[in-house]
């Protein structure tokens, strides 16, 4: 199941007495129902815990993202997920991470997207060792490509 951001516009009115502002229980439950997506049926030992269940975990108690940001970051949420998802934290590897990146490159993601990957794999990886499921941050010695500076746009074409 992918990741979608909440949406904040739409609500449950089946019962209104339940709660005095129908979004945030929306928000709630859908952010709820997200987490229980991602959790295998058991937990396993600290240091087997999935890429996808430290993520489950770092959207639960480790972000705080606002609505913008939630859903500016939905599609590298859902590609870091579907790439590294299954696989024990303790067991990715730095090279394994600069290979989807250098994969990425390849098929002509931009520079400022890759970083944005890199970004959300080393914040994700830092919380991971931060609780103590792995020993250290192997994303944390990978630079970031410069982006350069950006030409300013002209208001007139001449």
């Amino acid at each position: 199941m992918n990741w979608e951001p909440p949406d904040y516009k739409s609500g449950l009115n089946e019962d209104p007495y339940l709660c005095v502002s129908v979004s945030p229980a929306n928000r709630y439950s859908r952010k709820i129902l997200f987490l229980n997506s991602l959790r295998v049926s058991h937990r396993t030992p600290a240091g087997e815990l999935t890429f996808r269940e430290v993520v489950g975990e770092y959207l639960e108690r480790g972000t705080r993202w606002s609505e913008a940001t939630a859903k500016k970051n939905v599609g590298t949420v859902n590609l870091l997920t579907e790439e590294f998802g299954d696989t024990a934290v303790s067991k990715i590897t730095r090279h394994q991470i600069e290979g989807y990146l250098a994969r990425r490159k390849d098929e002509g993601l931009s520079k400022a997207s890759r970083n944005r990957y890199l970004c959300f794999a080393k914040v994700v990886l830092g919380k991971a060792e931060e609780w103590g499921y792995v020993r250290q941050n192997v994303a944390a010695g990978i630079k970031q490509e410069s982006e350069g500076r950006k030409l300013p746009r002209p208001y007139r074409p001449d």
